[in-house]
């Protein structure tokens, strides 16, 4: 019997697997595996263990809970987790080789889980907490209890003073500041160590539990600059931390060397923001600290900067030191893929460890042991945990194989690279899949997908949404145009402010290049993207009827009014940044980059998916759209997803994600496809 083809249902049989930590002595990993609930409509997780050696993982939690985010203890026995299955986020604690999890925390506000003292006494964490401190559970049952009608019917009301005062998939921000504290474990007293208005950003401990590093920007002009953050120097038992940095860039995931005199961090531009690398840093903790840019010669990004479906934006891995404190190690994204990379302490020379048509979208490292896991993605593997040591990381040893046995029933279409080049003579990159059921002589339509960003990457990843695609008949061509990361900072820079030109000429070229390809219909074609993507589209049917049919989700089309609704727009790596100035200074470089000013020019049926609670791409910017196409008369369908965010294709409720898909193949079935006479 053939393989059955994917339905969109078998989205529920998915399983997830993320977030692997290694154990401190390396034979072992922890890590959560995900799992979607049809019936309830929500994700599940447990935390999953596996020796490196390989076997059957153990399933270490269970139940009905959302399980994530595991710590080991030092001494292996023990591992913290955050838990709701408690009815709230907490920190628990469960042994090694299982048994009954002990709650932590009984905590108002949800706590993220940092790691343990060295001595395995003290847990760390971080929550968001009001400038009264933090809440426990009871007394906050017992305040709402006591509160007068006036305070209990108007709760709703959001007085907002702040300039930055919402963030896609966040919410609305209130008094609240995130921060840090200490935990006892015998007593489960809790102490703070940080205060006042700012946020504790990626927080790590020194090798012998003396002091916290994190990110921050402590400036009274934060909310104007939130892309700025220093890395931040504090004692354990608190104080007032000592700024290490000099307000300059945009530093993140800091981590100590093993005798804590340097922490190693990753740094961009603030004025570039996205379209700038990611470059590795070194900073001294001494009473004068000596900053250094070790990778500013390295014309590549660090971190995975990869997108899939499936997973979401999964937690960034920060850069790790080998024990004598010569090398560091990070991730690092390359031409559509992501590897391990080497980097010398000192020199900044960069060394590429792994190769390989893949995608790492995290990863733990115990150099005292020699071992790296990763959690790895191809286009035709949805996830699964690998393993290597650091002097040979090639090839990876499999630890994993959760979607395998279900997978190997279904017809898997299969990505196939691309090597081609624009109009300006530049080498790109692109994939191609065919449709999964072909017949000789027959062509099929195709849709050109854009990804998002516009400053992030397509690359050997498993797309879901392709996968459908492919099994209704359809071809999926997708590449990385200018604006892509992982092709060098000129690369990606070069749209900055002008977008809809050198990006456009690439997707031009790209189309015409799949065009030429064997099976493929150039009369039939389609376009779709999400977020930037989204943009993409709107401009391609404003300026060209060659697509027949399109897909604009979560898109921009009017630039006026992102610089005004959308969550980061006005900082410096937002618009305000990119065209010089807000819309009232230069109201012709909004102008002539929205897709709102050419809708006079558009002709293509139109299928419009948004989030109500999308503040990245606000709904208004579809809601503009919509009105524009069907003032016209315009073909066009307007799905509006409500308690959704900017991230609903990749974290939305498992039923909405499936109806997106759901949407988007039958409209390419609608307009596409020839019908049968």
């Amino acid at each position: 019997m053939g393989k059955a083809a994917f339905v969109p249902e078998d989205f529920f049989h998915f399983r997830l697997v993320g977030e692997p930590q290694l154990s401190p002595f390396g034979d072992e990993v922890a890590y959560v595996l995900r799992t979607i609930d049809a019936e309830e409509n929500r994700y599940r997780s447990t935390i999953q263990l596996v020796s490196v050696a390989g076997g059957m993982p153990l399933q270490l939690t269970s139940g009905h809970s959302r399980d994530h985010a595991p710590r080991w203890s030092p001494d292996r026995q023990q591992i913290a987790f955050l838990s709701d299955r408690s009815g709230s986020e907490q920190i628990w604690l469960i042994p090694r080789h299982g048994g009954e999890a002990i709650q932590l925390t009984h905590l108002a506000d949800a706590p993220e889980l940092i790691g343990w003292s060295p001595d395995g006494t003290q847990l760390f964490f971080t929550a968001a907490v009001s400038p009264k401190g933090l809440e426990s559970e009871a007394e906050k049952k017992q305040r709402e209890e006591q509160r007068s009608p006036r305070e209990k019917f108007t709760a709703d009301v959001r007085d907002i003073t702040r300039l930055w005062y919402r963030l896609d998939s966040v919410g609305y921000f209130d008094d609240r500041r995130r921060h840090l504290f200490r935990l006892e474990i015998a007593s489960q007293k809790v102490h703070a160590l940080t205060q006042g208005e700012y946020d504790v950003q990626d927080p790590t401990l020194s090798p012998d539990g003396k002091w916290i590093a994190f990110a921050a920007n402590r400036s009274p002009q934060a909310d104007r600059f939130p892309e700025i953050q220093d890395i931040w120097l504090l004692p354990v038992e608190g104080g007032e931390p000592r700024r290490l940095t000099e307000g300059a860039w945009g530093c993140a995931l800091p981590r100590f060397s093993p005798i804590a005199d340097r922490i190693a961090f990753f740094y961009v531009d603030p004025k570039r923001f996205g379209y700038g690398n990611t470059r590795l840093g070194v900073v001294t903790t001494a009473a004068r600290p000596q900053i250094t840019p070790l990778t500013s010669g390295w014309d590549n990004s660090f971190t995975d900067l990869s997108m899939n479906d499936l997973h979401g934006h999964a937690p960034q891995s920060a850069p790790f030191w080998a024990p004598d404190g010569k090398m560091l190690y990070a991730l690092a994204s390359l031409r559509g893929t992501t590897q391990l990379c080497a980097i010398d302490a000192d020199k900044g020379d960069v060394q590429v460890l792994t190769h390989g048509n893949h995608c790492f979208y995290g990863m733990d490292v115990i150099p005292g042991a020699g071992r790296f896991v990763v959690a790895r993605t191809t286009g035709e593997i949805p996830g699964d945990l690998y393993v290597a040591t650091l002097d040979q990381p090639d090839p990876l040893q499999p630890l994993t194989s959760v979607n395998t046995d279900w997978m190997n029933e279904r017809e898997v279409a299969v990505p196939h690279r691309i090597d081609w080049h624009n109009r300006a003579g530049q080498a790109m990159d692109g994939w191609l899949i065919q449709p999964v059921d072909t017949h000789a002589g027959e062509k099929a339509p195709t849709v050109i997908e854009v990804h998002g960003g516009p400053m992030m990457m397509y690359g050997d990843a498993f797309f879901f949404e392709f996968q459908l695609l492919a099994t209704a008949g359809f071809a999926v061509a997708y590449c990385n145009p200018r604006g892509s990361q992982g092709y060098g900072e000129k690369f990606c820079a070069c749209i900055a402010g002008d977008w809809g030109h050198l990006d456009w000429e690439d997707i031009q070229d790209w189309t015409d290049r799949v065009g030429q390809e064997p099976g493929i219909d150039a009369d039939r074609l389609g376009i779709a993207g999400g977020s930037y993507g989204g943009y993409m589209t709107n401009w391609a049917i404003g300026h060209t009827d060659r697509f027949q049919a399109a897909v604009t989700m979560r898109s921009v089309v009017n630039e006026f009014s992102m610089f005004g609704t959308s969550d980061l727009t006005y900082t410096e790596g937002g618009d305000f940044g990119e065209f010089g100035g807000p819309p009232w200074e230069v109201p012709e470089r909004y102008r002539r980059v929205s897709p709102l000013t050419f809708a006079g020019q558009m002709h293509t049926p139109t299928l419009i998916l948004h989030s109500e609670q999308d503040y990245r791409c606000p709904i208004s910017e579809g809601e503009q759209l919509y009105m524009a196409l069907r003032f016209r008369g315009v073909e066009t369908e307007f799905v509006r997803f409500p308690n959704e965010s900017h991230e609903l294709s990749r974290a939305g409720q498992p039923w909405h994600r499936l109806l997106r898909l759901e949407k988007i193949v039958d409209w390419f079935a609608r307009h596409l496809q020839q019908s049968e006479e």
